[in-house]
């Protein structure tokens, strides 16, 4: 999952900073599709259609981006587990399974 968006939206001033801010294209993508299934979200890699395919990529996108928002910023406690998960898939787990491990069944979150 991309956390390259997460920082897109940063706004720096003289006294403050604000990380975070809803992408609006990415909410209106989100608001108007049918959202992929976990499985086939947590599935997605660099050789994947849904990757490289115009309008699906913008969906995949915009999904992974909301999925990283809320598993940092709107439930701080599952950083470390978001962690936890990106250790286990690039120690080869399966996608799905290491889900299953760190937050449990794909569906509850």
């Amino acid at each position: 999952m991309n956390t390259s968006s997460r920082y897109s939206t940063i706004s720096i001033l003289t006294t403050a900073a604000t990380l975070g801010t809803p992408i609006r294209s990415h909410m209106g993508l989100l608001s108007t599709s049918v959202l992929l299934p976990m499985t086939e979200l947590l599935a997605v890699t660099h050789d994947s259609p849904l990757y490289n395919e115009g309008q699906r990529r913008s969906l995949f996108y915009a999904q992974s981006w909301a999925l990283v928002h809320y598993l940092m910023l709107d439930e701080p406690s599952h950083g470390a587990a978001l962690g936890r998960y990106v250790t286990l898939v690039s120690s080869g787990a399966d996608p799905t399974a290491a889900w299953n491990q760190v937050f449990g069944a794909v569906d509850m979150i």
